[in-house]
């Protein structure tokens, strides 16, 4: 169950992308991305500006420093073609990208801040 709410990943739908990383969860329309880009991970570039970014997918140090193509890149070309196919990007306004926050990976982090904290504080 830890493993389900803490491990980031990825989601193409019918109707956007989802990216979970560890402590929340966005749904974007296609009709609120612009572009999807590779860097050292996935990016996700949102018409009103904003970049979000997928934990889920990275590229190794040592492919960036080379200069050679990673997952990073092969994912996002994925995702750009998968936006191509579900829906061309129409003149409408854009949808409503929703942002939750992952509560079980919240509690999980307050409850190992805790214990280290005591830790510390314990002589």
């Amino acid at each position: 169950m830890l493993a389900v709410v803490l491990i980031p990943h990825i989601k193409v739908t019918a109707d956007g992308v989802v990216t979970r990383n560890v402590f929340h969860k966005i749904e974007m329309p296609w009709s609120a991305i612009k572009c999807v880009r590779a860097s050292s991970r996935v990016e996700v570039v949102l018409l009103d500006g904003n970049v979000i970014q997928c934990w889920a997918v990275q590229t190794p140090n040592w492919q960036l420093m080379l200069n050679k193509p990673g997952r990073a890149d092969v994912v996002a070309s994925k995702i750009e073609a998968a936006a191509e196919r579900s829906a061309p990007h129409s003149g409408g306004a854009p949808g409503a990208v929703r942002r939750t926050v992952n509560c079980a990976a919240s509690w999980w982090t307050l409850g190992i801040g805790a214990v280290l904290l005591v830790l510390v504080l314990i002589p």
